[in-house]
């Protein structure tokens, strides 16, 4: 979703689940770890471009990480920065570069 006076922004909310194989947990539940079934996760980001630096902030709540009962729930905190230039202003070749930073707090919630 985007806006018309910001054509290059998004707004985004996604949901997953994922599901471990019953060979993979017998194989934790072997060497003495309890796995859950799953781990769900619901996520929000919204990305915007302001010149030529594209900023993306995202956040992250994540149930049983890694399926892992035992372990709790985590939220994760996430910036991607982007910069697009061009070597030469006639070009139309541009490079790009990206940086992420990121910060899990387990636990947390």
């Amino acid at each position: 979703m985007c806006s018309r006076s910001r054509p290059d922004s998004a707004f985004s909310i996604g949901v997953n689940q994922v599901f471990l194989s019953g060979k993979y947990r017998d194989n934790a539940i072997d060497a003495g770890l309890g796995l859950r079934r799953s781990e769900s996760a619901i996520e929000v980001t919204y990305s915007d471009k302001i010149g030529p630096v594209t900023i993306q902030p995202d956040l992250q709540y994540v149930k049983d990480p890694g399926a892992d009962g035992g372990v709790g729930h985590a939220l994760v905190a996430i910036l991607r920065v982007g910069v697009e230039f061009r070597l030469h202003p006639f070009q139309d070749q541009a490079l790009a570069a990206s940086a992420t930073a990121s910060a899990v707090m387990p636990n947390s919630l």
